[in-house]
This record gives C-alpha cells, structure tokens and sequence, in this order.
C-alpha cells in the first residue's frame, strides 16, 4: 500500500503531466457520442520555415538515410523546445463574445513562441525560422476511431483561413486571417495589409 507521501507525489506528477494534454481529451460530451460538436475558438499554426532548403542540403551532403536521420534529428531538437514534429496546431476554445480577448492572448503566445523559438542556426549553415498563421471563428470537432487508437478532427471555414494565413508568413511573421482580423481588438495591433488579401500581417501589439 502507498505511503501518504507517495501518493502525493503521484498526483503531483500526474497534475504537472496533465497541464500538457489537451482539454478536450477530459471533455466527457465530445468522447461519449462520438458526434459532431461547434465550437468557437482561435487557431494557432506554427510551421517551420526553411525545412525544404535543409532537406535538400542533408541528402546532398550524405546518403539518404543518413541525410534523413540527421535532418529529423535537427528538426527534433529545434522543435522539441515547443512541441515534437515540425508543425504545431493550438485551439482556444472560447466562447463567441470572448474571442477578441483570445485572439489577444494567442498573440501574446505568438509574439513569445517568435521571440524565444523563433530561428536557430543549423550546423550545415542554413537557419530554421517559424512563421504563424492565425484564425478564429466556429468550427467543428469530432472523434474518430475507438478504443485506444482514437483522432481529434477539427474542420471548417477557421481551419481553411488558419492554413491561408500560415502560406502567406514569411519566416519570423505572424499572419490573422480576414476572420480573425474582423474579431480582434484592431486598436491594440500595428498591421500591414498584404497585397491582394484580407488577411493581415501583424507587426506590433500595444498593451499586450
């Protein structure tokens, strides 16, 4: 039988493990009728800049197995600072009168994410840099698949518009789409319109 001590460090660990695992894992509507559920929220797609010329570079300077290892090995050691892979999607669930607060907030987690992960130099000399796109609006969440192999899809026109404004970034940029700029607290952020588009280039925030 487990001493006191030793069931509170197991739950201590378990509650510091939890504050990683999204919240929709523990919500009970969305995992028991396995139906569609609207939601309103902002997206967050963060990708990497640069990873084709890398790529290229790794196959040309070894085998291609090789090249391939070493190139995941970079990628992992870039990317793990924020998360595993080499792009990264984050929902805010929010309710719709909150959204303009949100999207507030998910560009101070944007602005934080470019300023602390935003580039790093690579040892073949080519640099990693993210670019960000952001939406926001309803959208749709569904489960698929059962037992203990189970997918969180989220589809809609805020999925459309989150990948639009992630193509349109440059490396180090972060991009709102039409939605999102229409939603957001337009007096706090400096912007630049981007030819042709309605989404916007975000180049400061005021009070953020």
């Amino acid at each position: 039988m487990a001493s006191a001590w030793e069931s509170k460090r197991h739950h201590s660990i378990l509650e510091r493990a939890a504050a990683f695992l999204p919240s929709l894992l523990d919500d009970d509507a969305l995992k028991s009728n396995h139906q569609v559920q609207p939601v309103h929220g902002v997206l967050l797609f963060a990708d990497i800049s640069g990873f084709t010329a890398l790529t290229e570079k790794f196959l040309q300077r070894s085998s291609a197995d090789r090249g391939t290892d070493e190139l995941a090995q970079t990628l992992n050691c870039y990317m793990s600072d924020i998360l595993k892979g080499d792009a990264v999607l984050v929902l805010w669930r929010t309710p719709p009168q909150e959204l303009a607060k949100t999207i507030s907030l998910v560009l101070q987690c944007s602005q934080q994410i470019q300023k602390k992960h935003g580039s790093r130099n690579t040892r073949v000399g080519l640099k990693l840099q993210l670019k960000i796109g952001i939406s926001a609006g309803p959208m749709s969440l569904l489960i698929v698949g059962g037992g203990r192999r189970q997918y969180f899809c989220i589809y809609g026109q805020a999925l459309a518009e989150v990948c639009e404004a992630e193509e349109l970034a440059q490396a180090g940029e972060v991009i709102l789409s039409a939605t999102a700029w229409e939603l957001c607290e337009q007096r706090r952020l400096r912007t630049q319109r981007l030819a042709g588009k309605r989404a916007v280039k975000v180049g400061g925030w005021d009070g953020l």
